[in-house]
């Protein structure tokens, strides 16, 4: 599973790295420290899980949610599923 992680804060990002690699279905593919980031990683990379910080810089967590959402719908009209 394809995973992105979304903090503010290095201290946090690197702290959830740590219990993630106790998982070895997760891969993480990619960190953004703000909603910007965010967004373009998600565009890019399609992850199956995303890790989102409740507030960052740029946007929250809802925002991007809403993002993905219609992005995912787009892809998927595109693509005829």
């Amino acid at each position: 599973m394809k995973a992105f992680r979304t903090d503010g804060q290095l201290c946090a990002r690197n702290e959830l790295s740590r219990l993630l690699a106790a998982l070895p279905e997760i891969k993480m593919v990619a960190e953004a420290a703000n909603a910007k980031q965010a967004r373009e990683q998600f565009a890019a990379l399609w992850p199956d899980l995303s890790l989102l910080d409740v507030q960052m810089p740029g946007g929250d967590r809802n925002r991007i949610n809403r993002f993905a959402r219609r992005a995912r719908a787009a892809r998927d009209f595109y693509r005829g599923q």
